[in-house]
């Protein structure tokens, strides 16, 4: 092993990793969502392909920021969102004020993407999760108050799966 390759393996991920690893696992959704894959191995692979082509939600990401972005994180959310999908749309549907195909797509994968990491990440504080679900909402999603949407139907959510947390939350 090399020196960088000690380095890069010995590097704790830093906030901003997280979020560029949440910005990528977005990405990946919106493209399986648009064109299911058959696993999220393969989804993973073909993601940083998608940054910088015009037709696609990538926005301004960069394959720098692809190659710093927290890649465990990364590849955890999408493989789980993927492989859990039934579950997880169960959990966020109830509280949709309308069908789940009338979702934007953008909207759907946010929401899939909130309850993976709500479900499956404790470690990360619900309310960093619902911040970083609007903001994604607002950078990626609809003009027409899509994060408000997004951060209604995830509050209720969170409250499900992580009642303590959100009940100390709500006492602060």
């Amino acid at each position: 092993m090399t020196e960088s390759n000690k380095t890069e393996a010995a590097r704790v991920p830093t906030n901003r990793d997280r979020a560029f690893a949440r910005q990528f696992a977005l990405l990946g959704l919106y493209e399986w969502l648009v064109n299911p894959l058959s696993s999220p191995e393969a989804l993973a692979l073909i993601v940083p392909s998608l940054i910088n082509q015009e037709d696609t939600e990538a926005g301004d990401l960069t394959p720098e920021e692809f190659d710093h972005c927290d890649q465990e994180l990364f590849r955890a959310l999408l493989t789980e969102a993927i492989t859990n999908r039934e579950e997880l749309e169960a959990e966020f549907s109830q509280y949709l004020n309308r069908p789940l195909k009338q979702v934007s797509t953008v909207e759907h994968a946010i929401l899939l993407l909130g309850t993976t990491e709500l479900r499956y990440h404790p470690e990360t504080a619900y309310l960093v999760i619902l911040d970083q679900m609007v903001e994604l909402a607002k950078r990626f999603g609809s003009a027409e108050g899509g994060y408000k949407f997004v951060n209604g139907v995830l509050d209720k959510v969170a409250r499900d799966l992580r009642p303590e947390e959100t009940a100390r939350g709500r006492a602060a």
